[in-house]
C-alpha cells in the first residue's frame, strides 16, 4: 500500500513542479519579448539618425 502512495506522491510533485516552471518559461518568454522590443526601437532610432 505505501508503494502506491509514494508513487502518486511523486507523480503529484513531477506535475506540480512541471506546472511551475511552465508558468516560469512563460514570464521568462514574456519579459524577453519586451526587451527585444526595446532594443528594435534603439536600432530604428539609431537608423533614422544615420549613426552606426
Amino acid at each position: 500500500m505505501s508503494e502506491v502512495k509514494n508513487k502518486k506522491k511523486k507523480s503529484s510533485i513531477i506535475q506540480v513542479s512541471i506546472g511551475v516552471l511552465a508558468v516560469i518559461l512563460a514570464i521568462l518568454i514574456i519579459i524577453m519579448m519586451g526587451i527585444v522590443s526595446d532594443i528594435q526601437g534603439t536600432a530604428r532610432i539609431v537608423n533614422y539618425t544615420g549613426l552606426g
